[in-house]
Parts: structure tokens; sequence; C-alpha cells
């Protein structure tokens, strides 16, 4: 079995500014093209109100108090600038594509949008209604609806993973709120800046002179997600979905071990094996073999400060709860019979090939390594992988499966019809 590339483990030049901003490089010579993310802890469980952090993260790139709307976005298109903003639970983020040569007129404009974004009433009110609209739209949505059911079946309704807004939640969303959040989670609060591509000491001497002078930024101490102890008391929850063709699934827990753990490496084998790519057990039973869906497929999601497996599918009308015994019998299955050589090298070599993709390209890593960062994550999950590759054998899946994979301890939610 071919082992993972532990020598090319992401490790970025790191530098700390005066004013306690930290500037993660990753470097390549065979690109032009400048990538740079700003990560600031202001995600939604910070926030006062519903929907007021992702609200300010899409606004900050509309206008500032220099630059129209119209301006800004004619600036950015002419020099092909590419923004995406990100917000999660934990944090929100703005990543800027651009070419190295644009950089150095670039980033007083990028600062521009961090410090003084102009949140004008306009933009407040459209996107007010665009959130409204969209909550109406996702409560139609078997899909939506499954997700919601069940991340606030185990969390609660009041955990920062199982709050979801409601319409009313955008009509009372309101621009003095939108600016004090801006205020008090961008303006001296931590901020990191990950730059990948090509990076050079001119660079690096910008960055700074925008970003790591003046404004004394708080230090990096990464609020933990709490994470409810135990399993639901209710396994089974439905819910109807009047306009929905089909029956969305959610099934799934909390992982009881944390990522540092070399078992938790063990768990993303069995995931794989399971439900995590397109030959996987679950695919080849409910898909290949019964028809009952074009896709079910499961995961195992990183939080900060845990993890939720969760199996995924939409299938057909009148199917869910056929669809439901044979997942049981799949995860039986896992937990009785020893998998074949062959098929486990297969599932390994499935598990290589994600993590070659991850780091092939400096931009791939960089989207690597800032999930990571976000999630308080570090290189040692990739030397348990490499071990969980190189060791783990059909009775390590056998056991794995029987302790965590439990069928009784599962969550499985349906919504539509």
């Amino acid at each position: 079995m071919q082992k993972l590339p532990i020598e090319n483990i992401i490790t970025p030049k790191v530098a700390i500014f005066d004013n306690g901003v930290m500037l993660y490089q990753l470097g390549s010579a065979t690109t032009e093209l400048l990538k740079i993310d700003f990560i600031f802890e202001a995600g939604s469980d910070m926030q006062p109100q519903p929907l007021c952090a992702s609200a300010v993260n899409s606004l900050m790139v509309k206008a500032t108090k220099t630059k129209s709307a119209q301006q800004l976005s004619e600036i950015l298109d002419y020099h092909g600038i590419v923004v995406e903003p990100n917000c999660d639970v934990m944090t929100s983020s703005l990543t800027f594509y651009m070419l190295r040569k644009y950089a150095a007129m670039m980033l007083p404009l990028i600062r521009d949008i961090i410090e003084r974004p102009a949140f004008e009433d306009e933009d407040v009110a459209m996107l007010k209604k665009k959130r409204r609209q969209e909550i109406e739209v996702n409560a139609q949505k078997s899909t939506a609806v499954a997700r919601k059911l069940f991340y606030q079946t185990l969390f609660g309704k009041q955990h920062p993973l199982g709050v979801y807004a409601k319409p009313e939640d955008a009509d009372s969303l309101g621009r003095e709120v939108i600016e004090c959040f801006h205020k008090e989670h961008y303006i001296g609060a931590e901020m990191t800046i990950v730059v990948s591509g090509m990076i050079d000491d001119k660079l690096v001497q910008l960055i700074e002179n925008e970003f790591g002078r003046g404004i004394e930024h708080s230090k990096h101490q990464h609020k933990m997600l709490q994470m409810p102890s135990g399993v639901p008391t209710v396994t089974r929850l439905h819910q109807d979905v009047i306009s929905s063709q089909q029956t969305s699934l959610r099934v799934g827990r909390i992982i009881p071990i944390a990522w540092d753990d070399p078992e938790f490496a063990q768990m993303m084998l069995v995931n794989t094996l399971l439900g995590g790519y397109f030959g996987s057990r679950l695919m080849s039973n409910i898909r290949e073999d019964k028809g009952f869906t074009y896709g079910i497929y499961s995961h195992l999601q990183l939080y900060r400060g845990g993890a939720v497996f969760s199996i995924v599918s939409d299938i057909m009308p009148g199917k869910a709860d056929a669809a439901i015994l044979e997942i049981k019998k799949e995860i039986e299955t896992l937990q009785n019979i020893p998998v074949d050589d062959a098929e486990l090298s297969m599932v390994k070599s499935v598990m290589l090939g994600d993590f070659m993709r991850s780091i092939d390209g400096v931009f791939e890593q960089s989207v690597r390594f800032c999930d990571m960062m976000i999630n308080d994550v570090d290189e040692r999950l990739s030397c348990n992988i490499n071990e969980a590759i190189q060791k783990t054998n059909a009775e390590h899946i056998i056991d794995i499966a029987r302790r965590l994979l439990r069928v009784e301890d599962l969550l499985f939610c349906t919504a539509g019809v």
C-alpha cells in the first residue's frame, strides 16, 4: 500500500505582525495568481440575532465609504478580481483571487472593504428581502427540512448548530446591529491572513504595510463548540413537505471521539467504505441494486470541538423505510462480516487519492489548510490517516463499526412525501 506523502504535509511560513495579525504563506513559483484569505472569528455563534453574521460578511463586499457599489464592482471586474465571502458557525472569511501584479493596487482597497464597508440602506434592504425568500423557499425543500430536523434534534434548537433563522428574523435585521457586529468582530478583533501563490518579500511587505500596523488586533484564542453527550432519546422522525416529490433522508450521530484520536482516522476509513465514494456499499446497494435513489453518501463533518457522521440521500416516493432498512443492513454487515482484502485495499486507495487531490496545487493546499485552521485541526490528523491506511485491518473495521455505528445510537430523519 502506498503511503501518504508526509514530507509534503502543509507547513506554511508564518509571520506575526506587530499588531497581532498572523500571516501564513504558501508559496508557488509556477503561478502568477494569488489567493488571499482573511479569516475572522465572526461566525454565527457570535451574532446577537439570527442572520447578522452572514449579512455583515456578504454586505462588506458591496460598497465602502470611499467606493460606491458601482465603482467597487467596476474596479473588481476590470481587473478580474474574484471575491468569495463565506460565513460558518465559528468564522467568517473573505477570499480574494487576483493576478500578482495587481496586489499593490488591490491591498489598500481590500483594507477599505474590511475596515470601512458602507452598509448602505439599499443593500441592507435587498439582502433582507433575499434572505426572507431563501428561508421561505427552503421551508418547501425536503433536503433543507431534513437537514434542519436532523441538526436541531442532535444539538437542540439553542445550540449554534441547531439554530435556524425564521422569515421574521430577516425582517428584524437592521443596519445598526450590522454595523455594531462589524465593529466588534472585524475592527481590532482577531484576524488571520493566508496568502498562497506567487509570494515574495515585496508582497509580504505590502501586506504588512496595510494590515500589520496601526490597529491592535486581539490574540488568537478560539472559542470551542460544546458538543452534547449521549445520543438522542428519539431516533426516528419525519416531517411532511407537501410540495416535495421525494423523501430526503438524514441518518447519523455525533462522533464521541476527538479528531486527534487515532481511531478517528479509522472511522474515516469506515465512513469511506460505507458511503464515502461512488463505489461504496450504500451506493452499490441502494442506488445500483435497489434503484431507490440517484445517489447516497456518508460524511464525517468536522467542527471546532467535535464531528458529525451523517448519511444523506433523496429517496424516491414510498421507498424511504425500505432504504432505511438497507442502511441498517449495510451497517450490521460492517459490524459482523470482515471486509475482504481487495475491497479494503481499494478503499484505502480512495482515501489516498482524496488526500493527494487536497495537496495537488498551492490553492488546494490553501483550502485544506484554512479548513483545518478554522476547525483547530493540525497535521496530526494527516499522520493518523497515514497510519490508518497502513495498518487498519478487517478486525479494526468491525470494532469501530460496532462501537461508533450502533444502529440504536443513530438518528433517522426523513422529510418530504
